[in-house]
């Protein structure tokens, strides 16, 4: 148990250490993401936005983002 609990605090270390590397560059992520979008509208695969909008389950929405705010402490 000791083992798993100094594994799981050693890969949380890690994790943390990795966002700090990037905090900074939020913006060249959402510049990379737009170029992103615009590439797969061109070439006809960029139908995200319409799935999300014909879907419309807001109720799913809220249950994956509770998921993946929750899921590493849980697990």
């Amino acid at each position: 148990m000791a083992a798993n609990v100094a594994l799981l605090g050693l890969l949380w270390a890690v994790y943390a250490a990795a966002r700090d590397l990037t905090a900074d560059r939020s913006g060249e992520a959402m510049a990379n993401a737009a170029r992103l979008a615009e590439l797969q509208s061109a070439v006809g695969v960029g139908i995200e936005a319409q799935v999300q909008r014909a879907v419309g389950a807001t109720a799913l929405f809220v249950a994956a983002n509770l998921y993946y705010l929750v899921h590493f402490p849980l697990t």
